[in-house]
């Protein structure tokens, strides 16, 4: 029983294989944005504005980079989720695989 996992383990695809995932690296600032959650309710989120103008949510910006207008190079990857305007920024949700100042 040991040897099959260890073997299904060993033949199992890495995430730089997976045909269907996109990774980009790109330069953006990191701003913090704020917007209405409600009627009486006021949030924000970080976000990654990249140079072309296209703006992700980051999802779980590392602590170290949470710093408005910070230049940075990102590699991140698309979720496919938006958080719904009525609970967020309406962004689609980018998880960060690598960042570093630029």
């Amino acid at each position: 029983m040991a040897f099959t996992a260890l073997t299904l383990y060993s033949c199992s695809k890495s995430v730089a294989d997976d045909p269907n995932l996109t990774i980009n690296e790109e330069d953006a600032t990191i701003q913090w944005w704020r917007y209405s959650c409600g009627t009486s309710c006021e949030a924000a989120a970080w976000v990654l504005l990249l140079e072309n103008g296209t703006a992700f949510e980051a999802d779980a910006l590392p602590q170290n980079f949470q710093q408005d207008d910070a230049e940075v190079i990102v590699k991140y990857k698309k979720t496919g989720r938006k958080s719904p305007v009525e609970q967020g920024t309406g962004l689609e949700q980018v998880r960060i695989l690598n960042i570093r100042p630029k």
